[in-house]
């Protein structure tokens, strides 16, 4: 049972296997990368150009989302014509069809997605944190000469900040070592022993694994610096301890009613009984 490979069970399977694979890695940076630039958008234009008329809506937001998809899917379309199942010696095994695909495949693509994966939404992610942290910068200046209200939008926002710093700071850790791993993997491995493929393999196993723990330890980073979600979370756990609470306290009710209702007709039975003696 452990031996079946999905991306064998047919040539679509093969190619759509590779190419969900990488768009969702890329995907999720990506994600991040836009994240960053809204709250750009968000925080350094209207102050530091205040008749500036971008402005954030969820239809710009989707639209700009649809094309960076589209555009990932455009990088990683080949593998619809690179990659493919190729039998030898009985087994199946999913891998580039052709030398020449083999070869654009470790020694070109790797770079390509190096670049879409970590590089390119490191630069942008590191420039826009930069630009929020110089407007967090001047607005704590002018703190001792601000209303009230301003403070809370300055603590708000440096809280939204730092919970973006965490993040993409982790992502970037976690996505980084698997990318350079296929770089290095591409020129290592070709006539390389039993003990070198051995020990790319477990790299391989453990960088990989490394990088979804982004997905998992972004969930608490978001628990960790966001007072608003811990609050929200608090206030869900409440409604539904209360919730539970009060259904027991319904059932409980229930359960007095029909034994008092029990009782009335117990003693009404004997009352009967004890008028035929």
């Amino acid at each position: 049972a452990f031996q079946f490979d999905l991306r064998t069970v047919s040539q679509f399977s093969c190619k759509f296997s590779l190419f969900l694979i990488y768009i969702s890695m890329q995907l999720s940076s990506w994600i991040l990368v836009l994240v960053s630039v809204i709250r750009v958008i968000k925080t350094v234009l209207p102050l530091r150009y205040p008749k500036t008329k971008i402005r954030v809506t969820r239809k710009n937001t989707l639209t700009v989302f649809c094309i960076v998809v589209i555009a990932l899917c455009i990088i990683n379309f080949h593998f619809f014509i690179t990659n493919g199942v190729i039998t030898e010696d009985g087994e199946a095994s999913c891998t580039s069809l052709t030398p020449d695909f083999r070869n654009f495949d470790e020694y070109v693509f790797v770079y390509i997605d190096f670049l879409m994966m970590s590089v390119f939404p490191a630069i942008i992610i590191i420039v826009c944190n930069i630009f929020i942290y110089l407007v967090l910068k001047n607005m704590k200046q002018r703190r001792a000469s601000t209303t009230s209200t301003d403070k809370v939008t300055s603590d708000s926002v440096s809280r939204v900040t730092r919970m973006l710093f965490v993040t993409s700071s982790y992502f970037v850790i976690s996505t980084a070592p698997i990318s350079l791993h296929f770089i290095v993997d591409s020129y290592v491995r070709p006539g390389s022993d039993d003990l070198t493929q051995a020990k790319l393999d477990m790299s391989f196993t453990v960088l990989y694994l490394f990088q979804f723990s982004h997905f998992v330890i972004n969930f608490y980073c978001y628990t960790v610096t966001n007072k608003r979600f811990r609050r929200s979370v608090k206030k869900l756990k409440d409604e539904v301890k209360n919730r539970i609470t009060r259904h027991g306290g319904l059932a409980s009710d229930s359960h007095d009613v029909n034994s008092s209702a029990e009782r009335s007709k117990n003693q009404s039975m004997d009352a009967v009984s004890k008028s035929h003696y």
